[in-house]
């Protein structure tokens, strides 16, 4: 049994509430990725460890252990390196719950990339909305209901320059990413220089869901998956190598924290159905 949970906490153990309001106290380096500091860190120490058990609607399963999501991450951020995403860039997921989800979040931290993460649900003037205001230049999608025509008509509208990768489908103007990503190196050196990633830098953009007012962008820096190791070890409670589900689309900020960052951190694999 391993986790990298004591790598980040000065306590894990706490009493009573009481002290755990006392005595909690994150620890991180001011390089802090969670992609190299949490997955790869797995990868290396307990590589066969259990990160993501996924099925569907259609009797697919597959288990990932975090050696193969470090080696999928790795093949994914140098797919996206390829197309031009560096340090910064914003890129848009509407990937449902597909496992892919996973692979590109932790491609896109890895990077210092930011991830904008958005519903299926979408429409154009959601699109175009979120592709102007985020500066969009990469996004990945499934292909599901008027998806994949909206964003194929916010380009044109936009005038924009959008690289589009579309997930098990082939389509003119869109790359398969699954294709593409098996012809990458599952090797990824960790950014130095002025690529180098740092803790305070922003990760991750959701928009707000607009029903006052437009939709507002909420930013949140990498040491955002570090503020919810309360939420797994301490509010749902996981186990070591257990199983954690939450039900939850990857467009919704509860994506995140109740199927990512803290559960990974706490050492608990999590359980995702595709609907």
């Amino acid at each position: 049994m391993t986790s990298v949970i004591g790598d980040f906490l000065e306590r894990v153990d706490f009493k009573s509430y009481k002290d755990f309001y006392n005595n909690f106290k994150l620890k991180y380096d001011d390089d802090y990725n969670f992609g190299f500091d949490v997955v790869d860190k797995y990868a290396e120490i307990d590589p066969d460890k259990i990160a993501l058990i996924w099925t569907n609607d259609n009797n697919e399963e597959h288990i990932f252990t975090f050696k193969e999501i470090k080696e999928y991450s790795n093949k994914a951020a140098n797919l996206f390196k390829s197309l031009g995403i560096k340090k910064g860039d914003c890129v848009m997921l509407t990937l449902k719950n597909r496992y892919e989800f996973w692979f590109c979040m932790v491609a896109l931290h890895k990077i210092g990339a930011i991830a904008i993460p958005g519903t299926h649900m979408l429409k154009l003037h959601d699109i175009d909305f979120r592709l102007k205001q985020a500066n969009v230049k990469l996004v990945v999608s499934v292909e599901e209901d008027s998806l994949l025509p909206d964003y194929e008509e916010a380009e044109k509208e936009l005038d924009i320059d959008l690289k589009k990768l579309v997930i098990e489908t082939d389509r003119d103007g869109w790359i398969n990413f699954n294709k593409a990503i098996e012809e990458q190196s599952d090797v990824f050196e960790r950014p130095t220089g002025d690529d180098k990633t740092y803790a305070e830098e922003i990760f991750l953009i959701y928009f707000t869901s607009g029903t006052s007012g437009l939709p507002k962008m909420v930013s949140h820096k990498h040491t955002y998956s570090l503020g919810h190791i309360p939420t797994a070890k301490y509010w749902h409670n996981v186990v070591e190598d257990g199983i954690h589900h939450t039900a939850a689309d990857t467009g919704w900020g509860k994506a995140v924290w109740g199927n990512l960052y803290g559960q990974w951190i706490s050492g608990t694999s999590v359980f995702i159905y595709d609907y």
